[in-house]
């Protein structure tokens, strides 16, 4: 048996999990990390010639695809989709079915509207949930899908929903990911210069209850699991001796959240030497880190923390369910600059109770703060959250398919009755504007420049703003 896991080709150059578009300022491009954890464990638990590629990154057009599938003529075919990114992946459906291959849906869209999908679309299986194992128990019962727990699919006309899977308890019994299926020179992270950048999952799920948190709802179901210390750096120091690569971004929805873990992993780093190496970014809540954590991570290399703010306003951050205060943001930016990190600060608008009042407090904020780079996204509410029930109840969506959720997050979908959807979408122009073409952010961003390298990142970061801002 032949089985395909892609991620599929995208026009516009922004996917399911790459944050760059001709609309966007950020240029983060990552490998699809999820697919690439069940190709391996496909690999691991079945007999079945599998194969990940990774199509965007190929720079595939639809007619490559079309001609891979020709040429390999996969048995099942797998992919792995997303609310903004529905509309374009329906163009692989046709593909697909003339080939002959099963066709089966993984991700948060799908496993949302499992039924839908599969009544609507020439969908043959869904994956609900998360789906590291998912795929490899469709493999191997194919012709007995009852058996699988964790799926919707078609029998005679008819759709079966079958018993819920449960998450993975221990993550450390997963392969690593089947890179080796990827050109890993392709990938790049926007907030580093390195070249050489690979992206790894040290936990899945979080801890927070933010009501547009899509991931954290749907796939890994609002809790909270980690991997090892010595699994972790398992996996870092593989990827420095397969890969040569010299910069890590650890991409859990909230790497800090087990402040005893984290220790264990910086004391490693250290003792391992891995700090001299290379260097590392991620993310955290202001509300799972503090002084002793901060001093730790950067001496074991750490130079990026990515905190998601979301407002200027405790209101808004009350009703986004942030768990989090205006103070305490100032507090932790504060110390995390006094140690030398980097911050990358996002900011969103549109959330419920928000107004021009509040997206002003929220710009004046991010200039107070005045992290190293900032983001201005609106507000999504994607199927799956709190916020998304929300806005079919209130009826505040604005929509007219799946492919007005563009990830870019620059076009709004919802509107409210004193806010409109010229006024979120011109909040983020102001935003980006009065941030990053501040005099003094201008200085202090070139007199951070130390080779020639950093100065054309920079440069090619301003030439996406002012297009972006509808400059040429």
């Amino acid at each position: 048996m032949k089985v395909l896991l892609v991620n599929l080709p995208w026009s516009e150059g922004f996917n399911r999990f790459s944050r760059w578009s001709s609309k966007s300022v950020s240029r983060t491009f990552s490998e699809p990390l999820l697919l690439a954890y069940a190709t391996a464990v496909a690999e691991k638990e079945t007999t079945a010639e599998v194969k990940l590629v990774d199509a965007l990154a190929e720079g595939w057009n639809w007619r490559d695809f079309e001609s891979y599938i020709n040429k390999f003529r996969p048995d099942i075919t797998v992919i792995e989709t997303s609310t903004p990114s529905f509309e374009n992946d329906k163009k692989s459906f046709k593909i697909i079915k003339k080939s002959g291959s099963k066709l089966m849906m993984v991700g948060t869209h799908p496993s949302v509207f499992p039924a839908d999908t599969l009544k609507n679309y020439p969908i043959d299986i869904v994956g609900i949930g998360e789906f590291d194992y998912t795929i490899a128990d469709v493999i191997n019962n194919i012709n007995n899908l009852n058996k699988v727990r964790g799926i919707a699919y078609k029998m005679n006309k008819k759709i079966i929903v079958t018993k819920s899977r449960s998450l993975i308890e221990n993550l450390d019994e997963l392969p690593f990911p089947a890179r080796h299926h990827l050109d890993m020179s392709k990938y790049r992270e926007s907030n580093t210069t390195n070249s050489s950048i690979a992206r790894i999952l040290s936990s899945r799920g979080c801890t927070g209850r933010c009501i547009f948190c899509v991931w954290n709802s749907v796939l890994f179901q609002k809790r909270f699991r980690a991997r090892s210390a010595k699994n972790v750096i398992d996996e870092i120091e593989f990827l420095i001796g397969k890969y040569g690569v010299e910069y890590i971004y650890i991409d859990d929805d909230t790497f800090t959240i087990d402040k005893k873990r984290v220790l264990e992993i910086c004391n490693l780093m250290k003792k391992n030497k891995i700090n001299k190496k290379i260097s590392w970014g991620t993310l955290s809540r202001v509300d799972t880190i503090d002084a002793k954590l901060l001093k730790a991570m950067k001496e074991a290399g750490c130079d990026l923390i990515v905190y998601g703010i979301e407002s200027g306003s405790q209101d808004i951050l009350n009703k986004m369910k942030k768990g989090i205060t205006l103070d305490r943001i100032r507090e932790i930016v504060k110390e995390t600059k006094k140690n030398k990190i980097r911050v990358h600060a996002t900011f969103m608008f549109g959330a419920p109770g928000e107004t021009k009042e509040t997206i002003r407090k929220t710009i004046d904020f991010a200039k107070e703060l005045d992290p190293d780079t900032a983001q201005f996204p609106i507000c999504m509410p994607y199927p799956g959250t709190e916020f998304f029930d929300m806005a079919v109840k209130n009826k505040w969506l604005k929509i007219k398919n799946w492919s007005n959720f563009h990830s870019a997050t620059d076009e709004a979908v919802i509107e409210y009755d004193d806010l409109k959807k010229e006024d979120l979408e011109n909040a983020v122009k102001t935003a980006y504007k009065e941030f990053y073409m501040r005099p003094k952010y201008i200085v202090k961003q070139m007199l951070k420049i130390r080779s020639i390298q950093e100065f054309v990142q920079l440069t090619q970061n301003a030439y996406f703003l002012i297009k972006s801002l509808g400059g040429e």
